[in-house]
Formats: structure tokens, sequence, C-alpha cells
């Protein structure tokens, strides 16, 4: 969305109330209940689920809704595009740190004109964690992340269908920077050695817009 968002939630089960978060945390009976339409201004995670009185809570549902910028509304490019986003957490925490709870957006290129735009409806979003990969690489302001896909709890390992790669939870968003400026000597070699029938990673070329402010 790019200006004011009024989110409406609604649940199937007559007598049940819907309580939900914007932080991330798992909805429980003390959460915010929703009695009316939620209006966003900024990318945030909404999670919720319905109680009813001498049942079990229901199972938790999550959607995110990312706020784009004026100048990447007409963004598009010939490259996937993936959106990370830590909702104003600031830079990614150090190799060997714990995760960081990030959400993840796919946008693939569209049949027909062969481009990715952020308007488009995204191939995947899921929950995740991140945090920098490297260690002479570390400080660098393009950094390499570790990604981890998540289901509904935090570091609950979930794979994924990420561009055509087998499925899995643990990715690498690899940024040579000024160690290889052309961006392609692992990549080449990777896919020589695909081809004489020897094992290298799987990669693929894309776009990341990294969002830590907001």
């Amino acid at each position: 969305f790019n200006s004011l968002l009024n989110v409406s939630l609604t649940g199937t089960t007559p007598g049940s109330e819907i309580r939900y978060t914007t932080n991330g945390s798992v909805p429980s009976q003390s959460s915010t209940i929703y009695t009316s339409p939620i209006n966003l201004t900024a990318s945030t995670r909404i999670r919720a689920r319905a109680y009813v009185p001498n049942f079990s809570a229901g199972p938790v549902a999550s959607d995110t809704f990312f706020r784009l910028a004026a100048d990447l509304q007409s963004f598009t490019s010939d490259l996937p595009i993936v959106v990370v986003d830590n909702f104003g957490s600031g830079g990614f925490p150090s190799a060997g740190s714990a995760f960081q709870a990030m959400e993840m957006a796919i946008f693939d290129q569209q049949v027909g004109n062969g481009r990715s735009a952020l308007t488009n409806v995204p191939e995947l979003v899921t929950r995740g964690g991140a945090h920098k990969r490297g260690s002479s690489t570390g400080g660098q302001p393009k950094p390499n992340l570790r990604i981890e896909t998540w289901g509904d709890g935090d570091n609950d390992d979930a794979s994924v269908n990420l561009l055509d790669f087998p499925k899995e939870s643990d990715f690498i968003l690899y940024a040579p920077y000024s160690w290889d400026r052309s961006f392609m000597h692992n990549a080449f070699m990777y896919q020589l050695s695909n081809e004489i029938g020897q094992y290298a990673v799987r990669t693929r070329f894309v776009e990341v817009f990294a969002n830590t402010g907001g």
C-alpha cells in the first residue's frame, strides 16, 4: 500500500472474539481485542487468533502489509525482487548472532513483460530470521545475509519453494561488494560445475530491498 490502509479481521465461529498483535508476537487473551478496522501507516505484520469461551484458542493467522515509498511504486526489474523487512529494528545483527525476526517477500518476473514489480502479487511471503554472514566482509556497507524461513513460531524452520530452488529453509543473500565487482565469478564457476555433473550450490541473481528503518 502507498498511503493509509484499513485492515478488517473476520472470524467464522459465532460468539468468538478476535485478539491481535502488530509487534510480531503470538496473540494471547491479553492482546488487543479487535473491534474496528486497523489503521496502518507503515509496514506492519498483523497476527490474530479467535477465542471462544470454553474452547482452546484458534490457530494463529498472520499477514504482512508493506508500505511502498513513492519512488518504488513504478520500480520494475528484469530480475526477481527480494524484500527483507525487519520492521524498523535497525541494522541486521552480526554473523553468529541470534536470528533477527523479519518478513521476506519474493516478486518474480511476470509472464508477458518479463518484469518484476513491487506492485505485483508476490510469489512468496514468509516469516523468518536474518543475520549478517561473513568475517572480513561483515562490516561492508552492503552485507551478506543468512536467511532462515520460519513457520508460525520463531526459529520454527519451515521449508519453502523459493525461485525454483529445491524446497529448503536456509538461504544466503550473497553480496560480493568490493571483492567481486562483476558479481559473477562464484556463480559462473558454480554453473560450470553443475554442467559437468559435479555438485555446486544453485544461484539466482536478484534485486534486494532490505528495509531496516521502518
